[in-house]
C-alpha cells in the first residue's frame, strides 16, 4: 500500500470508499498570486462575505402538502433503502408474530415504501397500503397488485372497510401536536370492534441530532421529517388519553 500511496496521484483506501488524494503545491506568483490568477485572499474574503449573506435559520413548518412532496421524491430513491421497512421488517415481523392471525385483514398505516406490506403478503397474511404520498402508492401499487392478498392503497381510511389489525410502524413521529387527535381517531376508525393496532417509534430520539439547515432557504428540519420524540410512558399516556379512551 506505501508503494501504491508513493506513486500514484490518488487512490481509494480500504473499501473504496475514502479516497486518498497527494497534491503538490506550486509556488506563488507576485502578490500571493496563486497559478490560476486568484488571489488566497481575495478566496478567503468571498468565502466571508457568502458566509454573511447566508440567510437566517427558521424551523420548517411541515404543511401537507410539503410532507407529501418530501415523500414522493424519497419513493424509488437510495434512500428508500435506509427506511425502517427495508431494514428492519423481518426483525419486526419476528417480534410481533403471537399477535398476528393469517385469517385477519390488516391495514399498514403509513405504508411508505411497502416493504413491510410486502413481507406480509408473502407470509400469507391479506394486507392494504395507507399511504399519503401519490407517487408512493404507485410504486406500492405496481409492485404488489400481483400478490395474492394485497387489497389494494389508499390516500385515507374514509372508505376503508374496518380491518382486525392496523399496523403503524414508524409514523407517529413524523404527526405534529396539532395533528395527533386526527391521526388517532383514523387508526381508531380504521379498526373493527375489537381490533389490534401494534405501532412502533423511536425511543427517546434527541430530534436536533438529526436537523439539517437548507442554505437556500435557511430552513432547519429533521432529515427524516420527525417532529416529535416519544417515550414509552408519553405514548401510554396519549393513548389512553385521546382516541383510544373510553372505547368499547
Amino acid at each position: 500500500v506505501a508503494a501504491v500511496l508513493a506513486t500514484e496521484p490518488r487512490v481509494h483506501v480500504g473499501k473504496g470508499d475514502t479516497l486518498f488524494l497527494i497534491a503538490r503545491r506550486l509556488d506563488q506568483g507576485p502578490e500571493g498570486e496563486t497559478p490560476h490568477g486568484i488571489s488566497w485572499l481575495d478566496g478567503v474574503k468571498a468565502a466571508r462575505f457568502q458566509a454573511h449573506r447566508r440567510p437566517a435559520p427558521f424551523p420548517l413548518s411541515w404543511t401537507k402538502t410539503l410532507i407529501e412532496e418530501f415523500w414522493s421524491y424519497v419513493a424509488g430513491t437510495p434512500l428508500d433503502d435506509l427506511s425502517f421497512g427495508r431494514v428492519n421488517s423481518a426483525a419486526f415481523m419476528r417480534a410481533v408474530s403471537p399477535w398476528l392471525n393469517e385469517d385477519w385483514r390488516y391495514l399498514d398505516f403509513g405504508a411508505g415504501d411497502g416493504f413491510l406490506v410486502e413481507l406480509l403478503l408473502r407470509n400469507g397474511f391479506s394486507v392494504a397500503a395507507l399511504e399519503p404520498a401519490e407517487e408512493r402508492r404507485k410504486i406500492l401499487n405496481e409492485r404488489l397488485m400481483g400478490l395474492p392478498g394485497y387489497l389494494g392503497s389508499v390516500d385515507n381510511v374514509e372508505n376503508c372497510a374496518p380491518f382486525d389489525c392496523v399496523i403503524a410502524t414508524e409514523v407517529i413521529e413524523h404527526v405534529s401536536d396539532d395533528m395527533l387527535a386526527g391521526f388517532l381517531d383514523a387508526i381508531w376508525n380504521a379498526l373493527a370492534p375489537g381490533g389490534r393496532l401494534l405501532l412502533t417509534t423511536p425511543h427517546h430520539e434527541r430530534l436536533e441530532q438529526s436537523s439539517l439547515y437548507s442554505p437556500v432557504s435557511g430552513a432547519v428540519f429533521h432529515r427524516w421529517q420527525h417532529v416529535q420524540s416519544w417515550s414509552a410512558d408519553r405514548l401510554a399516556a396519549v393513548l389512553i388519553l385521546t382516541a383510544f379512551s373510553q372505547r368499547e
